[in-house]
């Protein structure tokens, strides 16, 4: 939910868009988070579609692979480039608040930034600087803009180059704005220099919340913050990590002088958790405790939700034929998740804290998840039905902030005391009661007039399960062919429905499960449960072959096929780092089999099995038994994921468990001629 996490002030820039794999085969995208100073989920934005890119659009990967190699090979020998250094495209030399709060939580804030030029990818990048504003509550003027080239020269950049422009809104007054600040012939040594008063002259519904922290992929030399509290309202904060914190008084208020100075550049690792919960951090709020957040929730969303007729009609016709409240909460979540769209709109401060009108999301068919959460209440309740909405973090960040903040949320659930059930009702293929994994064990604040804390419950290996079934057939010519049936529940359940639920016929969907596998291949998903159909356990099966799966003479060496599995247990090498971890890791706990049996030529019979394997530890098992039953060779696997978030220091004891299902997967099993 956009705006829980509102007022933000962090210089934050990331790394370009990667993508990121789910646990053991689902490949997902999430968006480039880029230059984002202050505004939660509004956030300035550096263009970052780099040179690089455009590169790739005209060369195959093999000459580019071989062109980067003779560069990196040119520089290395003319000592331009240490082989462990990191190529950074620009680093921040300076950041630089100056916020000054009243004692009605409204505020004005100088900012400037500075950044230097690193690359001419760097140069790409920091040309376009975009911050975003809601009209109806702030302003925003540039005060200086300026460009120093390499040889010291201050060039002021032009009139032209700063402009803003609408992003639209529901009316002349409620609008989201843009100023726009172009930087035009940087090279390699420019710096920028940008200055700007933003001014907030309405309260937020949560008060006033900021927060500081550097980025981790960002070399940054000074991060300063002077903070001139009110004299009226009382403010808390708290820091971790490498901030100084300095009070002092200035006439009749206080002054916070917040600083932090040559913060390295650090590498990323795969699957760690947010920056948030391991770098340093500075937070503010006028918050006074986590069921104060609760309560604001609670009394600015209570005249958004309305018990009329038409409610009380629509809960009633939802539920027909349902025989107890679990069945109807069930056939109500259901109607929410597939019948009200996930759309985001915010185009003043309260649009990103409040749920829109019960009727507007009726009317529209679309909302975000405090819309969707309140109107599965509103229903809820026309049959008796109490909950509560839950504000949570729906990210990889699982320590709490220096302070109770909201800014520490970003998503709304509903809990049903009665049912002892966590709603998100976000997805139309999530069926109730489901949780995501980075969802597992967080704290959450229930909106109620008292408010009140809880946490999520921790979620267990079996809740996500996934069973592959492969029968196939070796011919002597290495031809391979199979039938495969895959079923999941829980996490791995929503996946397989993305899946049925995916743009392309099944042989398209078969065919480029195949052609990621050693074996390759083509097939065809025929059949598999409707991929809406909440209530049914998600399933599919499908044909596949491979024409030259393996090369077979008097001797021959096979292993067993995926077929079609789209969680290979190979997609752990992606959680894998050479030596020890920095950070904490997420994984997902999960339970999941395979079985294979391989008819083989008559000709042919087995002269060498792997060793049959069982290892249990603190991180989970694995188990995996190797048979032969006539001409029919059978191979079972079993791993178990135990927990969703590992510490650093628990990190060899998935790594054995990583690389043993991973050799193991690999392993080779001898054949010879009869």
């Amino acid at each position: 939910m956009p705006g829980l996490r509102h007022l933000r002030t962090c210089l934050i820039l990331t790394s370009l868009l990667k993508p990121t794999q789910d646990p053991f085969g689902l490949s997902l995208s999430k968006p480039n988070t880029t230059l984002r100073q202050a505004q939660g989920e509004r956030n300035p934005c550096v263009n970052r579609e780099v040179v690089s890119r455009k590169i790739l659009n005209g060369l195959n990967s093999a000459y580019l692979s071989f062109l980067c190699q003779l560069v990196c090979w040119g520089l290395l020998c003319a000592g331009v480039l240490r082989a462990d250094n990191a190529v950074q495209d620009y680093r921040s030399l300076l950041s630089d608040y100056r916020i000054d709060i009243r004692d009605d939580l409204t505020y004005t804030r100088t900012i400037t930034l500075e950044y230097q030029v690193m690359t001419p990818a760097g140069a790409e990048a920091l040309q376009k600087y975009h911050y975003s504003y809601f009209s109806e509550n702030e302003s925003l003027k540039v005060l200086e803009a300026s460009i120093t080239s390499p040889d010291g020269k201050v060039i002021p950049v032009e009139n032209d180059n700063i402009y803003e422009q609408d992003l639209g809104g529901r009316d002349q007054e409620r609008r989201s704005r843009e100023v726009v600040v172009i930087f035009s012939q940087l090279t390699p040594g420019s710096v920028i220099r940008l200055k700007f008063d933003h001014e907030v002259n309405k309260k937020s519904p949560m008060g006033f919340n900021m927060a500081l922290q550097p980025e981790l992929e960002l070399e940054q030399k000074k991060i300063y913050a002077t903070i001139l509290l009110p004299e009226k309202t009382p403010l808390k904060w708290g820091h971790r990590g490498d901030f100084t914190v300095k009070e002092s008084k200035k006439g009749k208020r206080k002054e916070l002088v917040v600083t932090m100075e040559n913060f390295p550049y650090q590498e990323r690792e795969l699957h760690m958790v947010s920056t948030d919960d391991v770098l340093p951090m500075f937070a503010i709020t006028s918050l006074k405790s986590w069921q104060e957040i609760g309560q604001i929730y609670y009394q600015s969303s209570q005249d958004r939700q309305h018990d009329s007729e038409e409610i009380r009609a629509l809960a009633t016709e939802i539920t027909q034929g349902a025989k107890s409240p679990r069945e109807e909460a069930v056939s109500i979540y259901n109607w929410v998740a597939q019948n009200i769209n996930y759309l985001s709109l915010s185009f003043n401060l309260e649009d990103m804290l409040v749920p829109h009108p019960v009727e507007d999301i009726l009317r529209h068919g679309y909302g975000d998840c405090k819309d969707q959460a309140l109107l599965l209440q509103t229903l809820l309740k026309a049959r008796g039905i109490v909950s509560k909405p839950a504000l949570v973090s729906w990210s990889n960040s699982y320590k709490d902030w220096p302070v109770a903040t909201s800014m520490q949320f970003n998503h709304v659930l509903l809990y049903v005391p009665q049912l002892k059930t966590w709603l998100n009702p976000v997805s139309p293929l999530s069926p109730f009661g489901l949780l995501d994994y980075s969802l597992s064990g967080k704290r959450v604040v229930l909106a109620t007039p008292e408010g009140e804390t809880e946490f999520l419950p921790a979620m267990k290996p079996g809740q996500n399960s996934y069973r592959v079934e492969n029968q196939s057939e070796l011919f002597k010519n290495g031809f391979l062919k199979g039938e495969t049936s895959i079923t999941g529940t829980g996490i791995v359940g929503e996946q397989v429905r993305e899946l049925l639920a995916s743009s392309g016929s099944g042989e398209w969907k078969a065919s480029n499960l195949l052609s990621a596998t050693l074996i390759g291949g083509f097939g065809n998903i025929q059949q598999g449960t409707p991929a809406y159909d909440l209530t049914r356990q998600p399933s599919y099966q499908g044909i596949w072959h491979s024409p030259h799966a393996f090369q077979l003479g008097r001797e021959g060496y096979i292993t067993t096929a995926p077929g079609l599995d789209f969680k290979d247990v190979m997609a752990l090498r992606a959680y894998l780092v050479d030596g020890k971890r920095k950070f904490p890791f997420t994984v997902g706990p999960r339970n999941y089999h395979w079985e294979h049996r391989m008819t083989l030529p008559e000709n042919y019979r087995v002269v060498r099995l792997p060793d049959n394997l069982q290892v249990d530890n603190e991180a989970g098992s694995y188990t995996s038994h190797y048979r032969v039953d006539g001409n029919e060779l059978v191979v079972t696997r079993q791993i178990v994921i135990k927990k969703n978030l590992y510490q650093a220091d628990e990190y060899p004891e998935f790594e054995e468990l990583a690389y043993l299902a991973i050799n193991d997967r690999r392993s080779i099993i001898a054949l010879r001629r009869r």
